[in-house]
């Protein structure tokens, strides 16, 4: 009994402090009766009688959301005291809209505690459940309204489009592409992924793996390890990056001596004859030795692509830089085999004429053209070629047909063909090891086995592709291409 005449005491002797200011210094009654002293006092009372940190919790959010109840009272009362209205009756009439707003506000509370009884009800959480609400009661949102809702420009947001990782559920009638309001709450996720450094693939399995039911942290938690050790790596090339940088500023003499004398350029041009050396030996061991690849002639933006190609035509080498999505330039050369056997080398241009972006696969059609010298028996001539690749390709299934033709004066003039046909006999991820089994034909008028099937199996991982096959003239095959 006495506890609780010691709570009544305390809680009346505040109620009767900002009563007695009230009649000298307004502003210092306001001050302390805004302050939530009945609320501190309550959680200590409570604290005192249970030592349950979790009902403090509980009582703190519940006190957060039923207090804006309260603020409409202390707009309501001077408004209706100035429209004339009597104290009694602006008080009575104020109390009333309060105690309205208040029993709204409990069935608000209970009901969004009913529906997020697994959730605690924090108020980022709840903030959260109002977010969703207004996205979900959106309509469908033009490519300009999602790109401002998102801080995304629009050019990026058709660029998510042909990744894949967005999709326009349909058309306006002026046919402008709609999307739905989920849309920003994926793209909000791609740009929180990105700023951990994950690459588009990489944000398309995780997208995948956070629309399954069936997905686990464990998956996560994966795709995280490998950013982590991607992360370490990159920190130590840094490392290494700035030990040589610091080396090179401490060689440099800082005064008025002629570039000819910089340690820092004279690196840098030692790098370059480094790099040309390296593509010479490639290109010196092409005309030795049967190598191959089979991949699209554009890789991504800034990316270098080396390929090695063993077919029935012949042993192709290419190193190529890809400038933007639609467009690579690099070198390009070949051995010719059976038939009329000789060497090709020059510049090469391959293009991106025209993708489409399906549901479940793409379709791309590539030119391929370049010139250069022949060279067959110590006589050069004037050299071109050209060719088309088309291709369509799933998770599940490849297919590609390629036409090529060659001009080298008198040393050769012919056209020839090649369709391709391959099956996944699994779904692999980005990380994981790709396999395929195809089958692959030939068709070169010119050549001895101007028909030519081969069996092969391909295996892809990363940026790395392996392909292995025995063509039906008893030729072995193995391709090979780097990205980097």
């Amino acid at each position: 009994m006495f506890y609780f005449l010691t709570k009544t005491l305390i809680t009346a002797l505040i109620v009767a402090a900002v009563s007695e200011l009230a009649r000298r210094y307004t502003m210092w009654a306001a001050l302390l009766a805004s302050l939530p002293l009945t609320s501190i006092l309550a959680f200590i009372w409570v604290y005192w009688d249970t030592k349950d940190s979790g009902k403090i919790t509980e009582l703190s959010y519940s006190v957060f959301w039923l207090v804006f109840p309260s603020l409409a009272f202390f707009l309501i009362l001077p408004f209706l005291l100035k429209q004339g209205l009597s104290f009694p009756w602006a008080m009575l009439t104020s109390a009333a809209i309060m105690a309205a707003l208040y029993g709204a506000g409990i069935w608000l509370f209970k009901t969004i505690t009913e529906q997020h009884k697994t959730k605690p009800l924090t108020l980022e959480y709840t903030l959260r459940c109002m977010l969703a609400k207004m996205e979900a009661g959106m309509k469908e949102l033009m490519i300009g309204k999602l790109a401002e809702l998102t801080g995304v420009s629009a050019e990026t947001l058709r660029y998510y489009e042909k990744m894949k990782l967005i999709i326009a559920d349909s058309r306006s009638p002026a046919g402008y592409r709609l999307y739905s309001p989920d849309a920003v709450r994926v793209v909000r996720f791609i740009r929180g992924a990105k700023e951990l450094h994950f690459t588009l693939d990489e944000i398309r399995q995780l997208l995948v793996l956070k629309s399954s039911d069936k997905s686990t942290c464990a998956e996560i938690l994966k795709h995280t390890e490998v950013k982590i050790k991607q992360a370490e790596a990159r920190i130590l090339e840094l490392k290494e990056i700035k030990k040589v940088l610091k080396q090179l500023a401490e060689q440099c003499p800082a005064d008025d001596s002629p570039l000819d004398c910089c340690p820092i350029l004279d690196h840098i041009n030692q790098k370059s004859k480094a790099a040309l050396a390296a593509l010479a030996i490639g290109i010196s061991a092409l005309f030795a030795t049967p190598h191959a690849a089979e991949a699209k002639p554009i890789s991504y933006v800034g990316g270098t692509m080396m390929m090695q190609e063993n077919d029935e035509t012949g042993h192709t080498l290419s190193l190529d830089y890809t400038i933007d999505p639609k467009l690579a330039v690099g070198l390009y050369a070949k051995q010719e085999r059976g038939g009329t056997e000789f060497k090709t080398i020059g510049p090469q241009v391959n293009t991106l004429i025209k993708r489409w972006n399906m549901p479940d696969g793409q379709a791309n059609i590539f030119n391929m053209t370049g010139a250069g010298v022949s060279r067959y028996h110590g006589d050069n001539e004037f050299s071109a070629w050209t060719g088309i690749l088309a291709d369509y390709e799933t998770r599940r299934i490849f297919t590609s047909y390629e036409i090529r033709g060659m001009y080298a004066g008198d040393i050769e003039k012919s056209v020839w063909q090649r369709a391709r046909v391959g099956v996944a006999p699994y779904i692999a991820g980005y990380d994981d090891l790709n396999t395929w089994f195809m089958v692959q034909v030939d068709h070169h008028p010119a050549k001895p086995d101007n028909v030519v099937v081969t069996p092969l199996v391909r295996f892809f991982y990363k940026t790395t592709l392996v392909e292995a096959g025995y063509s039906s003239n008893n030729h072995v095959m193995l391709n090979w291409q780097l990205q980097f």
